[in-house]
């Protein structure tokens, strides 16, 4: 009873509800760091095909550097760190070593505070259940989710620290990445293509699938400013997955249980009658007050 809940599918759902992250009074807000990841992941997108070979091919030995990792998890930090960091590869042997933090990068120059709440206190509840071959399927046991209604607004603010992005000893970030943080065009088209060829991905997968209804959702939208941010976005918007084909994903030794091509499945929430309502965490951006 503490939320306007939008009614269920019916289905069993366990105890819990997964909430949204709040401040105090239930509002919901958009956590800086959430923002800041999805942003670097659309900018990868745009200079993975543009890092400057300096040893040979510097994406394939940033792959392979990832490969050498054994921790799955840490694999991303080595492909961070050859995208937002310019300079030599160093090697041991014949394997390639990308130094440095991750957090020391071009991304270190942009600065996003937490969003205020949202502008409207109504939450709902929805049951996200896994579509997967075009079938609506529960994974493990099916979730129930508190989330923001579409309609919803955040406001967010966002600068660059263009000093931050200078070249100093035993620092040299990406002048690619830094050259379109510090352009507005850049940075909106940059954000613009990111979501524009995922949503072309969910379009074509939610079409094989026979599910019009979802798949017109990307149709109609593609073409304007939207970006996947929220909860189930999965693979595609959080990794730079989607510009690697087979054998650059066997370089990194990224492993799928199931199966190549990733991801297989998706979370969809269903309306009050068990079937297919919206795709979720995908939000419409735009700028405001821009000052360069």
């Amino acid at each position: 009873n503490r939320y306007q809940l939008k009614k269920g599918s019916g289905a069993t759902l366990g105890e819990e509800i997964r909430e949204s992250i709040k401040l105090s009074g239930d509002r919901a807000y958009l956590p800086a760091t959430s923002l800041k990841g999805a942003i670097a992941n659309a900018i990868a997108w745009s200079v993975f095909d543009d890092v400057a070979p300096k040893n040979g091919n510097k994406r394939e030995h940033a792959l392979k550097a990832a490969g050498n990792e054994g921790k799955a998890q840490f694999k991303a930090n080595h492909l961070d760190n050859c995208l937002f960091q310019d300079g030599d590869l160093s090697f041991r042997g014949t394997s390639p070593i990308i130094r440095g933090d991750a957090k020391e990068s071009a991304m270190k120059g942009l600065v996003i505070r937490d969003s205020g709440p949202v502008g409207m206190l109504e939450h709902r509840r929805y049951d996200i259940f896994v579509c997967k071959g075009g079938k609506i399927t529960p994974k493990g046991r099916p979730l129930a989710l508190e989330a923001i209604p579409p309609g919803a607004q955040i406001t967010a603010d966002m600068y660059v620290q263009k000093d931050q992005l200078q070249r100093v000893r035993g620092y040299s970030p990406s002048q690619k990445a830094a050259s379109i943080l510090c352009n507005i065009d850049d940075f909106g088209k940059a954000l613009w293509i990111f979501g524009k060829r995922l949503a072309e991905i969910e379009e074509e997968f939610y079409t094989d699938c026979g599910m019009p209804q979802i798949a017109a959702f990307f149709t109609e939208n593609k073409n304007k400013s939207i970006f996947p941010i929220g909860f189930g976005t999965g693979w595609n918007s959080k990794t730079v997955g989607p510009l690697l084909d087979k054998s650059e994903i066997d370089t990194a030794k990224i492993r799928f249980p199931r199966g190549y091509p990733p991801p297989i499945s998706r979370r969809l929430a269903l309306d009050e009658d068990g079937k297919p309502d919206l795709p979720i965490g995908w939000v419409k951006f735009w700028f405001t007050d821009i000052d360069e």
